[in-house]
């Protein structure tokens, strides 16, 4: 069972003789809309690059970040500072 998956009770959720008809009622790019706001939620909500591409089931951490890097918080600049910062703490 993938990550982030739970077996739900007898009757609950969509039992499995139900998946073609379901299928049919929702298009392949609403999915795939729905997988991009997924990925944009858990962002914003702080979730960790490595942890995300295992939730998505990305092969390798770079298909996250080319898909969702732009998304991502901080700058090439803040990086910077959060360096400088570090560095002349430890003087």
């Amino acid at each position: 069972m993938p990550l982030g998956w739970t077996e739900l009770p007898k009757g609950v959720g969509i039992e499995p003789s139900e998946w073609e008809s379901f299928a049919r009622l929702i298009s392949s790019e609403r999915l795939h809309q729905a997988r991009h706001t997924y990925a944009s939620f858990m962002i914003a909500a702080g979730v960790n690059a490595k942890a995300l591409s295992v939730f998505m089931g990305h092969s390798s951490i770079k298909v996250t970040f080319d898909l969702y890097g732009h998304l991502m918080p901080g700058t090439e600049a803040e990086a910077a500072s959060l360096l400088d910062d570090f560095l002349e703490g430890s003087e």
